[in-house]
C-alpha cells in the first residue's frame, strides 16, 4: 500500500494520507518517477454531519487517460 501525502510537512489543517490506487502503487513501488507529469483532480462533498466532507481524487496519466480514483473522509476544524 502506498500512501499520499496531502499536506506540506508541519501542516497543522489538512486531511490525512491517501490511499493510491493499486495500478498506481504498484508503478510508484518500481519506480518513484513513474507518477511524474500525473493530473491529479481533486472533488469535495458535503456530507449531512457538522464539519465533515468527503474528498475524491481522479487520476490521469501525462496522457489525460484516467488512471483511478482514490477517496477519504476529511474532518474540517
Amino acid at each position: 500500500t502506498v500512501y499520499l501525502r496531502l499536506a506540506p510537512e508541519g501542516a497543522m489543517d489538512a486531511p490525512g494520507p491517501l490511499v493510491l490506487p493499486k495500478k498506481m502503487s504498484d508503478l510508484f513501488l518500481k519506480n518513484t518517477n513513474n507518477l511524474k507529469g500525473w493530473y491529479m483532480y481533486k472533488y469535495m462533498r458535503y456530507i449531512n454531519y457538522p464539519h465533515v466532507q468527503e474528498l475524491r481524487f481522479d487520476f490521469y496519466d501525462k496522457n489525460q487517460q484516467y488512471q483511478g480514483t482514490a477517496s477519504t473522509t476529511y474532518w474540517l476544524p
